[in-house]
């Protein structure tokens, strides 16, 4: 499999079996253009009528069905700029509804941890990781940015 990530430890280089996954949201008003990634493949992005949290949330949670249903035995490392993720993963909060539950539920069954990261951030400040996040960040918000230059909001 391609695209693993390779964390290092005090004084070694060790190869850990996870597959990098990214997901995205962009949002204007009711409309948002969601995102996501899986290792190499091509980035997959989707119109939905939700608020920007609720849009995040639906990014992963698409993406980690997808996972679900390549039926792969390692684990997943998800890179996402939303805190509400970050933390039902932590479980720094508890989930409130079910959709929040479904997200944790899918976190667990996909072998999926979660890692923040910087939404906006400079080029020059920016890792391998978070340049591949910023490809997903930058066609999210491009496609929601046509989408309005071309349709007229009633």
């Amino acid at each position: 499999m391609e695209n693993f990530i390779d964390k290092n430890t005090e004084d070694k280089k060790v190869t850990v079996n996870k597959k990098l996954l990214f997901s995205d949201a962009s949002t204007r008003g009711n409309v948002s253009i969601i995102g996501y990634k899986i290792g190499d493949n091509k980035i997959v992005v989707k119109k939905e009528q939700l608020k920007n949290t609720q849009a995040e949330m639906e990014a992963a949670i698409q993406l980690l069905k997808e996972v679900k249903k390549s039926e792969t035995k390692c684990q997943h490392i998800l890179y996402t700029d939303c805190d509400k993720i970050f933390r039902l993963s932590k479980e720094i909060m508890e989930p409130r509804d079910k959709h929040e539950l479904k997200l944790m539920k899918l976190l667990s069954s996909t072998k999926t941890e979660v890692e923040h990261v910087k939404g906006h951030s400079k080029q020059i400040d920016k890792n391998s990781v978070e340049l591949q996040f910023q490809q997903v960040d930058k066609l999210v918000r491009k496609t929601l940015r046509n989408h309005f230059k071309y349709y007229i909001i009633e």
